[in-house]
C-alpha cells in the first residue's frame, strides 16, 4: 500500500522550486539535498501549471457518497 499524505511540506517544495528558478539544475539539487531530480522537476511543472495548488497532496481513489450508493 502506498504512502498517505505528502512526504515533503509545501514550504520545502517551494524552497527546491526556488533553487531551480534561481538557476540550479534538478540534478544538482539531487546531489546536494538527496531529493530525486525527477521529483523536483515534477514540482516545478505542477507549480507552473497550477500554482501552489499544484503542490498540494491530491487524494486518489476517493469516491463521493453519492457514487458509492450507486
Amino acid at each position: 500500500m502506498g504512502r498517505k499524505g505528502s512526504r515533503y511540506p509545501i514550504e520545502k517544495k517551494l524552497f527546491y522550486i526556488g533553487l531551480v528558478v534561481e538557476g540550479m539544475a534538478p540534478n544538482a539539487i539531487q546531489r546536494q539535498y538527496g531529493i530525486a531530480h525527477s521529483q523536483v522537476s515534477q514540482w516545478v511543472k505542477n507549480y507552473k501549471l497550477q500554482g501552489i495548488d499544484g503542490l498540494r497532496h491530491q487524494s486518489i481513489g476517493k469516491y463521493s457518497g453519492d457514487l458509492k450508493l450507486r
